[in-house]
């Protein structure tokens, strides 16, 4: 029988190298563009399987849910059953979802971790090259200034590739931001501008981000 499409970057039992496995799924492509150019970077030292649903939190979980179900089942199948995702994100924009509350809500009674980005998941790409800290009134405007740092690259390897030796500056200001909305005591939901990406890369990344 041939292999399950969820046994990519699995571990094999008793003679297998640890690396560590990441399920996020994302709203678009932008994102999953960027978590692949980011598993690339990383070498194969981690393996991130991004994958996307069309743009509402809800959906975004629900698509979580399933790969991850369906990973523990290969897992089974295999005769390893701890060899599971080490962590499984929904990455998700506040936008103007109208169910991103309760999703949120949803994915933490579940086991999954989220990430948030207030307004887009562009704030995030954005605090590589520079602070950020008036609000942004659409998502639109996020995604404008970052295409505007970009110029106009070929491909999405040239987009990112800009990224590279700047993680540091861009946990650091997307902290800062975290650190302010939470002294402020404002709802995850209405956070503007702010991104937990960085929560995520960290936890992907562990301690060694030298390669970045």
């Amino acid at each position: 029988m041939g292999r399950s499409p969820t046994d990519a970057g699995r571990r094999q039992p008793r003679h297998r190298p640890q690396r560590r496995r990441f399920l996020i799924a994302c709203e678009g492509d932008k994102e999953v563009a960027y978590f692949k150019w980011l598993g690339k970077r990383l070498g194969g030292s981690v393996v991130l399987k991004p994958v996307h649903r069309w743009p509402a939190p809800e959906h975004v979980l629900d698509l979580a849910l399933r790969e991850r179900d369906a990973d523990r089942r290969a897992a089974r199948d295999s005769g390893d059953p701890g060899d599971v995702y080490d962590g499984v994100w929904i990455v998700v924009d506040v936008d103007e979802h109208a169910h991103l509350v309760q999703a949120l809500a949803d994915a933490d009674k579940a086991g999954v971790s989220s990430a948030v980005s207030g307004p887009c998941f562009e704030i995030w790409l954005i605090l590589h090259e520079r602070d950020l800290n008036a609000a942004l009134s659409r998502p639109t405007l996020a995604k404008n200034l970052w295409a505007s740092i970009a110029g106009h690259p070929h491909t999405t390897q040239q987009e990112f590739d800009r990224l590279a030796g700047h993680l540091s500056d861009a946990t650091a200001r997307a902290d800062a931001l975290l650190a302010r909305h939470t002294r402020d005591q404002t709802p995850r939901h209405e956070r503007n501008p702010s991104t937990e990406v960085g929560l995520l890369v960290r936890a992907i990344t562990a301690a060694d981000t030298d390669w970045l």
